[in-house]
C-alpha cells in the first residue's frame, strides 16, 4: 500500500489512531532494529531493539543522521556495503553499524524507500545483528582454507620423486599462504647424523653459510624470538646458541621467526622455519598452520625416502575435503532444522511463515495455523525415560508428516509443541482438519509408550494479524483446549468440539 493511499485503510480518525498505536507497539516488539530515515538521512523513528543494539538511548538516536553510525546514504549505497541485492523496491545488503563504544557490528539490512507527500521520501530499514553468523562463516572459511593449503601441498608433492623439487613446490605454496621474508628447510642427513640446511629462500649468503648445520646455531635470532627453534633443537638433543648468529640476523633486519620440526614416528626428519623483518610477528593461526604443514610433509618426505606411493594419503585428503563440504551443508541445514525430528525449527518457521503470510495476502487465499501439544508428555519422560520420550516425538512427527497435505509445513515450536502451516484452509475446514489429525494420533499405538493424545489450537490469519498476533491467537486456543480437558480442538479460545 502506498503512503499516499494510507488513509483508505482506516474507517475513522479514532480507528487510525488505534491502528497506528498498534503498529508502533508491534514495531517495538520486533527483535530486529527498525529505523525510519528521511531523504536527508535523519532518523525519525527507532525501536527499542535499535537502542539496545547500538547502545544509545532513543533520545540520542533521534538526533542522529544515519551517517553517524552506518555507511548508508539516502537514495543509495556507499562503498562500505559488503553485498547488495535489489528486489525491485526492496534492497537487501550486509554492512556494519558502529556501536556507541566504537566497535563495529556486522548487520543485514532490509530497506525500502516510499514517497510521502510532495517530493519527500521515507526509508524504512529492518536491521539484524549477524555477529554470530559472521563468526561461524569466518570459522568455516578458516578451516576450509587450512584444509585447502594442506591438500594443495599434498597434491603438489605426492607425485614428486625429487626432494629438491618437492621442497620448492612446498615453499611456493606457503609463500602464497603466509607472509614471510625468508624460508629455510632442514633435512636430516643420515650420513652426517645431523639436520642440514637443504633449501632456503630470501636469506643472504653470509647467513646461509653460518646456518648450514642447524644444531650448531639453533635460536639464532634473539632471546624473545628463539622459542620455536629452541623447541626444534630439543628434538635434535642439541641446544647450543651462537650469539654472533643472532646478531647477524638482527643486522639484516630479521626480527621474528617461527619454526617446527618435521617428525615421523617420533624421529626428527627435518624442519621448516619462516623469518620476517621489521617486527612483523607471526600470528597464532600461522603457527598452527605451519605445524600442520610440517605434519603433512613428514609423511610425504618419509614416503619419498622409502619410495612409497602416497596415493592412500591423497585419497584421504580428498575425503577430508568432501567431508568439509558435507559439514558445511549440514551446518547450514542445522541452522533451520530441528536436530531430533528433522523438521523446521522455530527460526525456520518464523522466517517462512512471514513469506507465506505475504503470499496469501498477495494472492488472496486463506491461511490457517495449527498448534499441537502432546498431552501429559512429562509423564512419558517420567515413566519411560527421556530416550523413550525422544522416540515418541520422532514417531509423532513421522505420523503427522505422513498425514498432512503435501504443501503444508510442519515445524517444532519447542519441547512437545508443533506447528502446522496450512494454506487454503478457512477456519471451519482447518478445525475439521485438526480434529482428523487428533483422532489419528489418539488411535495410533506408539511403539514404546502406547497411547498418546494431543490438544490442538487453530487460528485463521486475519487481515489485521502479523506473525506475533497470529501465534498468540493459536496459543490461546491451545491453552483453552488443555484447560477444557485436553485431547480436543479449540479455535480462537472458543469451544468447537
Amino acid at each position: 500500500m502506498l503512503f499516499q493511499d494510507f488513509d483508505v485503510y482506516f474507517k475513522s480518525e479514532q480507528d487510525k489512531e488505534e491502528k497506528l498505536l498498534y503498529a508502533f507497539m508491534s514495531l517495538e516488539k520486533i527483535p530486529d532494529s527498525v529505523f525510519w530515515v528521511d531523504d536527508e538521512g535523519n532518523l525519525s523513528f527507532v525501536n527499542e531493539a535499535a537502542c539496545r543494539t547500538l547502545g544509545y538511548t532513543r533520545e540520542e538516536l533521534l538526533t542522529f543522521n544515519i551517517r553517524d553510525f552506518a555507511p548508508i546514504v539516502a537514495g543509495g549505497i556507499d562503498q562500505n556495503i559488503i553485498e547488495y541485492v535489489d528486489y525491485g523496491g526492496l534492497s537487501l545488503f550486509r554492512t556494519f553499524h558502529k556501536h556507541k563504544d566504537g566497535h563495529l557490528i556486522p548487520v543485514e539490512v532490509l530497506s525500502t524507500v516510499r514517497q510521502l507527500v510532495g517530493n519527500k521520501y521515507l526509508a524504512t530499514s529492518i536491521v539484524r545483528d549477524i555477529t554470530d553468523r559472521v563468526q561461524v562463516e569466518e570459522e568455516l572459511k578458516e578451516t576450509y582454507n587450512r584444509l585447502e593449503v594442506l591438500y594443495n601441498i599434498y597434491q603438489a608433492t605426492t607425485s614428486e620423486k625429487n626432494i629438491n623439487r618437492l621442497i620448492r613446490q612446498a615453499a611456493g605454496i606457503m609463500k602464497s599462504t603466509f607472509e614471510f621474508d625468508a624460508f629455510v628447510f632442514y633435512f636430516y642427513d643420515d650420513y652426517l647424523q645431523s639436520s642440514a640446511l637443504y633449501y632456503t629462500l630470501g636469506l643472504p649468503k653470509e647467513i646461509i653459510r653460518k646456518i648450514e648445520i642447524l644444531p650448531q646455531y639453533v635460536g639464532f635470532i634473539g632471546q624473545s624470538l628463539t622459542s620455536d627453534f629452541v623447541a626444534y633443537a630439543k628434538y635434535t638433543e642439541k641446544t647450543k646458541i651462537d650469539e654472533s648468529i643472532k646478531q647477524l640476523f638482527f643486522d639484516y633486519g630479521f626480527t621474528d621467526e617461527m619454526a617446527f620440526p618435521i617428525i615421523f614416528e617420533q624421529k626428527t626428519i627435518g624442519g621448516i622455519g619462516l623469518i620476517n623483518k621489521h617486527n612483523k610477528p607471526f600470528k597464532a593461526k600461522d603457527k598452527e598452520l605451519l605445524q600442520a604443514v610440517c605434519g603433512q610433509l613428514s609423511t610425504v618426505i618419509q614416503n619419498l625416502k622409502l619410495i612409497h606411493s602416497l596415493s592412500k594419503e591423497l585419497k584421504e585428503h580428498k575425503r577430508t575435503a568432501e567431508a568439509l563440504k558435507k559439514v558445511n551443508a549440514e551446518l547450514e541445514k542445522s541452522a533451520f532444522t530441528d536436530q531430533l525430528t528433522n523438521i523446521w525449527n522455530r527460526r525456520c518457521f518464523l522466517k517462512n511463515s512471514v513469506i507465506e503470510i505475504e503470499r496469501s495476502r498477495r494472492n488472496k487465499y486463506p491461511l490457517s495455523l495449527l498448534l499441537l501439544d502432546i498431552d501429559h508428555f512429562k509423564l512419558i519422560n517420567d515413566n519411560y525415560g527421556h530416550q523413550a520420550g525422544d522416540q515418541a516425538l520422532i514417531e509423532f512427527v513421522n505420523l503427522l508428516r505422513d498425514n498432512i497435505r503435501s504443501f503444508d509445513s510442519l515445524a517444532r515450536w519447542g519441547g512437545e509443541e508443533f506447528l502446522i502451516l496450512a494454506p487454503h484452509l478457512r477456519a471451519g475446514n482447518a478445525v475439521q482438519y485438526a480434529d482428523r489429525l487428533r483422532e489419528l494420533i489418539a488411535e495410533h499405538l506408539f511403539q514404546e509408550v502406547g497411547e498418546i493424545t494431543t490438544s490442538i489450537g487453530v487460528a485463521e490469519l486475519a487481515n489485521t494479524d502479523n506473525i506475533d498476533s497470529w501465534i498468540k491467537k493459536v496459543d490461546n486456543a491451545l491453552y483453552r483446549a488443555k484447560e477444557q480437558g485436553r485431547n480436543r480442538v479449540e479455535f480462537n479460545g472458543v469451544i468447537i468440539l
